[in-house]
């Protein structure tokens, strides 16, 4: 596999590492322990309102949840609930890009501009970098964390009614202030015009992509963008830290 995949999946694989170190040297928490430290989260220290954990180990796998799906639905969640993911949004996207990346059917190095519709939009360039699709996986493009035209900074999902014609409008108008490559500055424009270079590229949706390249294989049939009418009756509500309902 191209090195610079390597790099795109590397914090996966120090996180997979730690936590098999961890593993190797104590037996994990028990379930008491486990519902404990959530309790303390959610109503203590007030950083959550549900939260459903997960323990894998070789003789199988075991969920612990405590709280509620909302502030003000207090059903508990279970290992069933359907939450909001939101920027791991993002990690499927760049396991979409490494898969594509490993077959050969893109480069990491490649221009974005190469996949998008040259008519509908202008990528911003400084002299002759042009932002490449490692940018934007690495949040090195330049672009900021959103774009100027969002119609809504505070309403609860702020990118739902933005359209791939304001994407391609709120790219074309950003000026860089560097060069891409030089600095990491976190950024939601930059992943959503990657994410739209790859369905460009494919023919797909991202759903579709995320399908193929991610959730099929690894078997979670549940996580999706379209809801079902059965998981939506599941589905938790997102919270801002101050718990206010929102995504961020």
């Amino acid at each position: 596999m191209p090195r610079r995949i390597h790099r795109l999946l590397a914090a996966l694989t120090v996180l997979v590492a730690c936590l098999a170190a961890t593993a190797g040297r104590a037996a994990p928490p028990t379930d008491t322990e486990i519902r404990a430290m959530l309790a303390r989260r959610v109503d203590v220290q007030q950083q959550a309102v549900g939260i459903v954990l997960g323990i894998v180990t070789p003789a199988g796998a075991r969920y612990v949840s405590y709280g509620s799906l909302a502030v003000d639905d207090h059903r508990t969640p279970d290992r069933h609930t359907v939450f909001e993911i939101a920027s791991i949004s993002k990690i499927f996207t760049a396991l979409v890009l490494a898969d594509l990346a490993a077959r050969g059917e893109v480069s990491l190095d490649d221009s974005v501009s190469r996949y998008l519709p040259p008519a509908r939009v202008t990528v911003p360039s400084m002299g002759e970098r042009e932002i490449s699709l490692f940018d934007l996986a690495s949040h090195t493009s330049g672009l900021p964390l959103r774009p100027a035209n969002l119609g809504s900074q505070t309403q609860l999902d702020k990118y739902a009614s933005y359209t791939i014609a304001e994407l391609y409008r709120g790219v074309s108008g950003f000026r860089l202030q560097r060069a891409p490559g030089a600095a990491c500055e976190y950024s939601n424009l930059g992943y959503g015009l990657l994410g739209q270079a790859l369905g460009q590229h494919t023919g797909r949706s991202f759903e579709a992509m995320v399908l193929e390249h991610v959730t099929g294989p690894l078997g979670l049939h549940e996580t999706r963008e379209a809801l079902t009418p059965a998981m939506r009756r599941r589905q938790a509500v997102g919270h801002l830290p101050d718990l206010t309902p929102g995504i961020f």
